[in-house]
């Protein structure tokens, strides 16, 4: 039986009934995310990172020029954001949704066993340590900007997301 997938981030609460909900703040709207969708979710939600990572992937590791390497980045993020939004319109959605009534989902986020906190802590600071190491090692300060630009964007979400889990820790 595979494990219960917990989400959160920003935007997520947790009703009640402890069904996670992605809220909306522009349109007021809750998303009820089902449990067995969880992963297609939480993978859907990484959208803008994952484009940026293709980026930086297509112009350091496959050399891609500039041009292309943009057209693969947001052509993925296109088709992911496409993916989003057809995804959310098929979830139940609760119209001025309140999200004071629910928990936040930083609260769930100490749900998560120790080990697996302390993996992910370790993991998001050795991707903010090696992306800095790979642009001084790569010299793309002074060869690719936008690459230097992107991996600093990555390294950073990297590095907030590790100090989430550190207060997860905390909390525990």
């Amino acid at each position: 039986m595979a494990k219960e997938i917990v989400l959160n981030g920003r935007n997520i609460y947790y009703d009640k009934h402890n069904r996670a909900i992605y809220y909306n703040k522009r349109t007021k709207t809750g998303y009820i995310i089902p449990n067995e969708l969880t992963s297609r979710y939480q993978a859907l939600s990484y959208r803008y990172t994952i484009g940026l990572i293709a980026f930086v992937f297509c112009q350091s590791l496959f050399n891609f020029n500039i041009w292309m390497s943009l057209l693969v980045a947001v052509g993925g993020y296109g088709y992911m954001e496409w993916n989003y939004r057809k995804f959310l319109s098929r979830t139940t959605q609760i119209k001025s949704f309140n999200p004071s009534n629910a928990r936040p989902s930083v609260s769930e986020a100490k749900n998560i066993d120790t080990g697996g906190l302390i993996l992910r802590v370790c993991l998001y600071i050795a991707l903010s340590i090696l992306l800095i190491i790979n642009v001084f090692l790569g010299k793309y300060l002074e060869t690719n900007i936008l690459i230097a630009i992107a991996s600093f964007v990555i390294s950073a979400l990297s590095g907030y997301m590790a100090v989430r889990y550190i207060l997860a820790l905390v909390k525990k």
